[in-house]
């Protein structure tokens, strides 16, 4: 009887983890966005099922048009780009929204407009 409840206890903390880990996934798939509405810098956010996370950006052919990946890891609310190992920018997700922030963590200004937050629509 002790194995048997130790195998549900165990049982029911994975289904626990599984769903709370889906259930705080804004979206599951590919969404695109650009901060500064050029050619230049088109980037997308893919979240798997499994809660990874890819973000890629895209240069215009006039820029060598190579795509870089900017993250590949867990996907988290705020997510940290590291150059040489130093924290260089990172992104913010909320609800259908990404924003760019600083290495502060203070949402980058004037991507588009001046003295506008750096924010895009998660299309």
């Amino acid at each position: 009887m002790r194995t048997y409840c130790s195998i549900l206890f165990l049982l029911f903390i994975a289904v626990s983890v599984t769903a709370q880990t889906k259930s705080k996934l804004p979206f599951v798939g590919t969404k695109e966005f650009n901060f500064s509405g050029g050619s230049c810098c088109n980037q997308s956010i893919t979240i798997y099922k499994n809660g990874i996370c890819e973000i890629k950006a895209f240069e215009a052919p006039e820029f060598g048009n190579t795509i870089s990946v900017n993250y590949s890891g867990k996907y988290m609310p705020i997510i940290w780009v590291y150059e040489k190992g130093e924290k260089s920018f990172g992104y913010k997700i909320d609800d259908n929204y990404i924003y760019s922030l600083d290495k502060n963590g203070k949402i980058e200004l004037g991507c588009k407009e001046e003295n506008k937050p750096c924010k895009e629509r998660l299309n």
